[in-house]
């Protein structure tokens, strides 16, 4: 949730008010439905486990990409996006959404992929929508430097690449390390606690007294 909220700030200073509205919509409506499904959080852990597992290739991740890149074009033409950033993160989140229909060849992908494809359709329907209602009101900003705009799309790819290499391939010796290090949250708390020490070291008032009491009492 951290996460997701630093990501809303980010879109936010980058003056992409509509895509971090539409992102607060679709995290409250997956919180929503996590909660509401919590209590079968078992059983969709134990069908996982019996289904067969597949991993998308190359191939996969090419289609995947083009066509989220083919249904974010005609949206950039009825209300052009602000900056390079904002159509890599609808592209990478368009690509996510499109991929799981992809990975597995039975009888039923072509109803997959249909359905992948047009909630990828609603959801750059809600912001082109979100975007044009809120063109009024919304905050004017400057226009974003390109230097700061292609920081930000490379940013962005690399934690969507990051992201893959978690999920697809943490068997790797070297991503099992990274996966290791965000759990503990890059051990930021023990670094913090470290220097805290060191700045105001901890002194036990109870533990000294009867450290004193007891080498008077072995004076005595």
């Amino acid at each position: 949730t951290i996460a997701q909220m630093g990501l809303m700030l980010v879109e936010i200073a980058l003056g992409l008010y509509t895509l971090a509205l539409l992102h607060l919509l679709a995290h409250s409506c997956y919180k929503a439905y996590a909660f509401l499904h919590s209590g079968n959080a078992v059983n969709h852990y134990l069908a996982a486990q019996l289904a067969e597992q597949t991993e998308p290739d190359t191939r996969h991740w090419l289609i995947a990409l083009l066509a989220a890149s083919l249904l974010v074009w005609p949206a950039h033409q009825i209300v052009p996006l602000a900056s390079l950033s904002s159509a890599v993160l609808l592209v990478l989140a368009v690509t996510v959404l499109l991929m799981p229909s992809l990975t597995r060849a039975d009888s039923r992908r072509p109803l997959r992929l249909i359905l992948a494809v047009a909630y990828g359709v609603g959801l750059l329907a809600l912001y082109c929508i979100g975007k044009y209602l809120l063109q009024n009101i919304a905050p004017t900003t400057g226009v974003l430097s390109m230097l700061a705009d292609i920081f930000t799309s490379l940013v962005f790819a690399g934690l969507f690449v990051m992201a893959v290499l978690l999920r697809y391939h943490s068997r790797h010796r070297a991503v099992n390390r990274v996966f290791i290090w965000l759990n503990a949250g890059g051990y930021l708390d023990e670094w913090a606690t470290r220097v805290t020490l060191k700045i105001w070291p901890y002194h036990n008032k109870t533990a000294a007294k009867a450290s004193k009491l007891s080498q008077a009492e072995c004076l005595k």
